[in-house]
């Protein structure tokens, strides 16, 4: 029950930060296209970002890094050893990432593909 607590609250806190930092501001909407995550399915899915409301994007890319964050915290918050944590943290952070950013990358290519259908 304590790792869903450390999840949830761990969400939640990195979700607000992470829109008041990035998605409030209007600057860090401007630069979200050219963030990190952004390039990464621009680059890896062919995707045309112009085509992609930057407002849904930054509330996708906040719930991905978010929900990245809390899993990687809520699993390594099962171990003692601190290098043991920091190993395995880092190993995981990187999955995630990619898993969540190919599944993201897939649905936001699917979206692309049916505007141009329609």
């Amino acid at each position: 029950m304590t790792e869903l607590k450390t999840f949830l609250v761990t969400f939640i806190i990195v979700y607000i930060i992470y829109f008041i930092v990035i998605l409030v501001r209007l600057k860090g909407m401007e630069k979200l296209k050219e963030s990190s995550e952004a390039k990464f399915l621009k680059n890896r899915f062919q995707l045309n970002l112009d085509t992609i409301k930057p407002n849904v994007l930054g509330y996708i890319i906040a719930f991905a890094n978010s929900l990245i964050l809390a899993l990687t915290l809520t699993f390594i918050s099962l171990f003692d050893n601190y290098l043991f944590k920091m190993i395995i943290g880092f190993i995981i952070l990187i999955i995630l990432q990619l898993i969540i950013y190919t599944i993201i990358g897939k649905y936001l290519k699917q979206k692309e593909r049916g505007k141009k259908d329609v």
